[in-house]
C-alpha cells in the first residue's frame, strides 16, 4: 500500500534539504515562514544539534592548524 502524501511532506523535505546544504536556522525559519527561530529549532532540533557539532569541529580543526 502506498502511504498518503501531503504538501507537509514536501515542506519538511525542503527544510531538511536546506539544513543538509548547510543553511542556518534563521534562513530556514524565513523560508518556512515561522515567526520565531524557536519554532524552527523545536521541529528540526536534530539538524540544529548536528550543525552545532559540525561548527565545533570546524573550530577545533582551525585551532589545531594554527597551534604550531
Amino acid at each position: 500500500m502506498i502511504q498518503p502524501f501531503t504538501a507537509h511532506y514536501l515542506r519538511h523535505t525542503h527544510a531538511t534539504n536546506l539544513f543538509y546544504a548547510g543553511y542556518d536556522v534563521l534562513y530556514v525559519q524565513h523560508q518556512l515562514g515561522h515567526s520565531k527561530p524557536e519554532t524552527t529549532m523545536n521541529i528540526y532540533t536534530h539538524f540544529v544539534q548536528q550543525k552545532k557539532k559540525t561548527n565545533v569541529s570546524k573550530l577545533d580543526s582551525y585551532l589545531a592548524q594554527n597551534a604550531s
